[in-house]
């Protein structure tokens, strides 16, 4: 099969570098960006086929101070290139080419298969996009659900996210990133961004009910609120910022702790088990309930009192390491490939995903 797959850019980002992964896992891939620079430019496998959209009106000055006003300028382009490559299916890897995708799809006289893989939490106005499509790609059964009450005529599924790659095990390797990983004493760790949908303040709260040490990686508005609040309950903090890696942070922590309000597929929560790091979740939307299947204990959102329990069960009772491990594989990079392929097979020949 050729599989042509429409990024932006190779900026930062993990949806985007789950693309870049994915496209290295599977075979015959071109890569389509609209921009052709980015963070993760030298992440791009060498297996994978490189096409920019060459057009003057993206590379206008003022077009590229604007992401959606670039892409949508790059409709005719992909059209074009739709027509003269024609591959067996086009997926847009993010939601931001989605409506470039789809525009571009119909000016060629939709020539192959139409998917769009959706990570985060869509608006209604995203509904007809969605019914265009020959399938919506989603990470988790949870996240299928809600794309389908929001737009009932589509054909929805859940796929794997690729998250755990060959070089976990080096990644892992890699000296103890903290003094507080390596003292032999209990240290939650926390990661994301520092903002509200990810409810460290209730996390914080546990941790001083439990009294244990938090560590939480990411950068985000909530910093000076988070840290006045655990210096009030005194609690031990440390806020490292934005790590490049986190893998050798969970390798190290004694418990992962997830206390989102929502989550689209927290891969966070995938790579701390991949780590052997036990962990715990709220039963937020987002599919915790599913990743964790059982070897973790899930709690209701923004209950401290609840997710100290949780903490302190984990310190007392932690599952297997090799069982998290295992657990983890079913989002290998591998795994996701395997489903991705199967699914374009059965679009290239005709079958439709039920909705």
């Amino acid at each position: 099969m050729d599989i042509a797959l429409l990024l932006h850019s190779p900026e930062g980002g993990g949806a985007q570098r789950r693309m870049l992964d994915l496209a290295g896992a599977l075979e015959n891939v071109t890569l389509i960006l609209i921009e052709a620079d980015g963070a993760l430019k030298r992440q791009i496998p060498p297996s994978v086929q490189v096409e920019i959209l060459h057009s003057r009106l993206t590379r206008l000055s003022w077009m590229r101070t604007s992401r959606q006003r670039q892409n949508l300028a790059a409709i005719p382009a992909l059209a074009a290139w739709l027509r003269h490559k024609r591959p067996d299916v086009l997926m847009a890897g993010t939601e931001s080419v989605h409506l470039a995708a789809a525009a571009a799809h119909a000016l060629a006289g939709s020539p192959c298969p139409l998917v769009l893989r959706a990570s985060t939490r869509p608006a209604k106005n995203r509904a007809r996009l969605y019914a265009h499509a020959h399938a919506v790609v989603v990470p988790s059964d949870d996240f299928a659900a809600h794309i389908r009450h929001l737009a009932p005529s589509a054909h929805v599924t859940a796929l794997p996210n690729p998250v755990v790659s060959a070089d976990f095990p080096s990644r892992m390797a890699t000296p103890v990133p903290h003094p507080w990983l390596a003292d032999g004493q209990p240290v939650v760790l926390g990661c994301g961004r520092l903002e509200a949908d990810k409810d460290f303040p209730t996390l914080i709260r546990a941790c001083a009910r439990v009294g244990i040490r938090l560590i939480i990686l990411g950068e985000g508005s909530e910093r000076a609120r988070l840290r006045s609040l655990a210096e009030v309950l005194r609690v031990p903090l440390e806020l490292p910022g934005f790590v490049t890696d986190p893998l050798p942070w969970m390798a190290h922590a004694t418990i992962f702790a997830l206390s989102s309000m929502w989550e689209s597929m927290p891969a966070a929560l995938v790579e701390a088990m991949a780590c052997g790091c036990p962990a715990t979740a709220t039963r937020c939307p987002g599919g915790t309930a599913d990743i964790l299947d059982g070897l973790g204990p899930l709690v209701p959102v923004g209950d401290d009192r609840r997710l100290a329990e949780a903490l302190a069960h984990v310190l007392a009772h932690p599952p297997p390491r090799a069982a998290l491990v295992r657990r983890a594989q079913a989002y290998s990079v591998t795994a996701a490939a395997r489903a991705h392929a199967s699914l374009f097979l059965g679009l290239k020949a005709g079958s439709t995903v039920p909705t």
